[in-house]
């Protein structure tokens, strides 16, 4: 609930294919993009141990989106706000929400402010997912 974030960076929140995370809840989260990042070389940080392959430490954390949820069974996201300054959007243009591999979710009022690019990726973009509903995103 009522999280700031200022990074050129994304937040990702992951489960795994074979332990998926359960009834996931964020509201109120207010992201302000404050430089141009390059994801495309960029890894998970790794902590403890992992039956993850190489691919999974870098597959969502280089997706292009500023919030990754992934391997998500059971989720609620209410209140995002992204606020991208001009400049930063047409160097790598990415969605605010990113969604992949994750079912029965709701998503409601999503919210960009700064320069919309014509190459520019939905404001929510899912992949492999099934059972979402929307609710104003703007």
């Amino acid at each position: 609930n009522d999280i700031q974030i200022a990074s050129d960076n994304s937040v990702v929140i992951q489960g795994m294919p074979q332990s998926e995370i359960e009834n996931l809840t964020l509201r109120g989260i207010n992201f302000r993009v404050n430089d141009a990042f390059d994801f495309s070389h960029r890894t998970e940080r790794e902590g403890g141990t992992s039956s993850y392959s190489d691919e999974n430490f870098t597959r969502f954390v280089r997706k292009p989106t500023y919030l990754a949820l992934a391997h998500i069974n059971g989720f609620s996201i209410d209140g995002v706000r992204m606020v991208i300054p001009k400049g930063i959007s047409s160097q790598f243009p990415r969605s605010a929400v990113g969604v992949f591999n994750s079912q029965d979710g709701v998503i409601r009022n999503v919210t960009c402010q700064g320069t919309k690019t014509p190459a520019a990726p939905p404001l929510v973009d899912l992949q492999d997912c099934h059972a979402i509903a929307f609710e104003h995103s703007a």
